[in-house]
C-alpha cells in the first residue's frame, strides 16, 4: 500500500515537472528580448543614475551628439555597443505584479534608461548566475550586464575620446615651430624640415592626427587660468575655420584643450613626439633626400587617409 502511495506521489511530480517545465521559458518567451528596438531605430538615449546628472544622446544622422547636460561629440564605440545589447536575449521574465520589487532592487533602480520612449529601469543581479534583474513595462527580466556596464558610467564617459571628427581628412597643420601642408603636386610639405628627415615623416604625424585618441577626456573649467605651451591648428577639408588646440602646461602627462568645443583631452606624454615633431632618423637610413629636405616636401605623396532555463528568483544583494 505504502508502494503504491509513493509511485501515485512519484508519477504527480513526474506530471507536474512535464506541465510547469521548471526551469525553462513557455514557448511564446523562448526567444523574448529586452526591447523589441532595433540598433537602427533609436533615435534617442537617456540615462539617469542617482546623484549624476541625466545624460541625453540624439542621433544626427549616422552621428551621435550629446545633447544634455553639455553639447559634445558621442563615443560612437560606446554607443553602437549599447544599440547592440539593446536587443539582447533575456533568460527568464516575469509579471512585475506578481514579485516584491524591493527584493531584486528595482524599487529604487541603479539605472534608468530610455531607448526612445521605452524605460529601463536595471535593479540588483541575481547572486547565483550573476545576471541582472530589469523591470521594462510590466515585467522583470533577467538579462546580462552588458547593456548595464555600456552606461553606469561618469558622465564625461560619453564624450567622444577623438580628437579630430571621425571621417576628417586633414588639409593642413600648424604647429610651433612647423607647418604642413600640400604642394603644388599633392605632395606633403614640411615647413621648416630637418636635413634628416626621416622618409614618410610628414603622412606619418597627419596619420597621427587622423587617429589620435586620447585617454580621457574632461570639461575645461570656466574662468580657471592654465599655462600655455603653444598652439596647434589642424585645417579640414571641407571646414572653413581650422579646429585649434592649445598645448596646456603645468600639466602632468600631455593634455590639449579644444577651443571650439572647450573639452581637455588628456594623452599620454609619449604622445607628444608623434603629434608635434616630425620623425629623424640617421643618414642613409630611411631619411628624406637632401632636395626634399631642402624643400620642405616628404619623400611620399597622395591624399592623407580617412579611415530552457528559468532560473529560480533571488533576492538581490543590497
Amino acid at each position: 500500500m505504502q508502494i503504491n502511495i509513493a509511485l501515485l506521489v512519484l508519477v504527480a511530480a513526474l506530471a507536474a515537472v512535464v506541465y510547469f517545465r521548471p526551469g525553462q521559458h513557455p514557448k511564446s518567451q523562448a526567444k523574448a528580448h529586452l526591447t523589441h528596438l532595433t540598433p537602427s531605430a533609436i533615435k534617442t538615449i537617456r540615462v539617469q543614475r542617482a546623484g549624476q546628472p541625466t545624460v541625453k544622446l540624439v542621433r544626427h544622422g549616422q552621428r551621435w551628439r550629446v545633447s544634455e547636460p553639455f553639447k559634445a561629440r558621442a563615443d560612437e564605440g560606446l554607443i553602437g555597443s549599447a544599440l547592440s545589447a539593446a536587443d539582447e536575449t533575456v533568460s527568464a521574465s516575469y509579471k512585475a505584479a506578481s514579485l516584491k520589487l524591493a527584493k531584486f532592487g528595482l524599487t529604487k533602480p541603479k539605472l534608468k534608461v530610455w531607448l526612445n520612449g521605452t524605460e529601463i529601469d536595471f535593479g540588483g543581479t541575481n547572486p547565483l548566475g550573476g545576471k541582472r534583474y530589469v523591470r521594462v513595462g510590466g515585467h522583470v527580466l533577467v538579462v546580462g550586464d552588458s547593456l548595464y556596464n555600456q552606461l553606469s558610467i561618469p558622465v564625461n564617459g560619453f564624450i567622444s575620446r577623438r580628437l579630430l571628427p571621425e571621417g576628417a581628412t586633414i588639409t593642413g597643420i600648424e604647429a610651433p615651430g612647423l607647418t604642413v601642408s600640400r604642394g603644388q603636386k599633392g605632395q606633403w610639405q614640411a615647413k621648416p624640415a630637418p636635413k634628416n628627415l626621416a622618409k614618410g615623416a610628414v603622412q606619418d604625424l597627419v596619420d597621427s592626427w587622423t587617429n589620435a585618441y586620447a585617454m580621457s577626456v574632461d570639461r575645461a573649467e570656466k574662468g580657471s587660468s592654465r599655462p600655455v605651451a603653444g598652439t596647434v591648428q589642424i585645417r579640414l577639408k571641407g571646414r572653413k575655420q581650422p579646429i585649434t588646440f592649445h598645448i596646456l602646461g603645468a600639466t602632468k602627462g600631455f593634455a590639449l584643450e579644444r577651443e571650439d568645443d572647450g573639452f581637455v583631452y588628456k594623452l599620454s606624454g609619449a604622445r607628444r613626439q608623434d603629434l608635434l615633431k616630425l620623425k629623424t632618423g640617421s643618414p642613409g637610413k630611411g631619411t628624406a633626400t637632401s632636395s626634399q629636405s631642402k624643400a620642405g616636401a616628404d619623400s611620399q605623396s597622395g591624399p592623407a587617409p580617412s579611415h530552457s532555463g528559468r532560473p529560480a528568483l533571488k533576492p538581490a544583494p543590497k
